[in-house]
């Protein structure tokens, strides 16, 4: 569906168009080495 997105590592893809059988445009944003480490890291007790 449109406005959708998945992030995987540093890879954030976005359906930009769709229809209800395929899309037919991604948006792939790169995301910073920082905010994987943020994620990776477990919270300080």
């Amino acid at each position: 569906k449109r406005g959708e997105s998945y992030t995987l590592d540093r890879f954030r893809f976005k359906v930009v168009r769709a229809d209800a059988r395929r899309i037919h445009l991604l948006q792939l944003t790169l995301l910073p080495k920082e905010s994987l480490k943020e994620r990776a890291e477990p919270p300080s007790a």
